[in-house]
């Protein structure tokens, strides 16, 4: 009987640890266009992108380096999907790799950010 209930509570342990344990971040850089000159200095657009993508659950940090036009996002992807960083950067105004943002978002963005 000791050993069944030793063999039990190390079962449950074991599945407690798994079950808590840290799934691995996946850090992808995806292409965009920044066609204003001036986000160096305002960095509206800078901001604009980070703020929405940081906004999807298991985002744990974006950075956009505007003179590359590269975003680049470290992510949980048991809780988002790349497809769903693209989607949100899309909502934002601005393309994702070969995912163009649709014109709706586009209109939403300052005059001189749009393409």
């Amino acid at each position: 009987m000791k050993k069944q209930i030793l063999s039990i509570v190390f079962f449950m342990m074991a599945l407690t640890a798994a079950t808590f344990a840290q799934t691995p971040n996946t850090v992808a850089t995806i292409k965009t266009k920044i066609y204003c000159d001036h986000c160096s200095k305002c960095e509206s657009c800078k901001s604009r992108i980070e703020k929405t993508v940081k906004k999807l659950k298991g985002v744990k940090s974006v950075t956009l380096d505007v003179p590359n036009s590269r975003i680049k996002v470290s992510y949980n992807p048991t809780e988002t999907k790349i497809k769903s960083i693209r989607d949100q950067i899309n909502k934002a105004g601005y393309d994702a790799d070969d995912q163009k943002a649709a014109a709706e978002y586009v209109e939403q963005l300052d005059g001189c950010c749009k393409q």
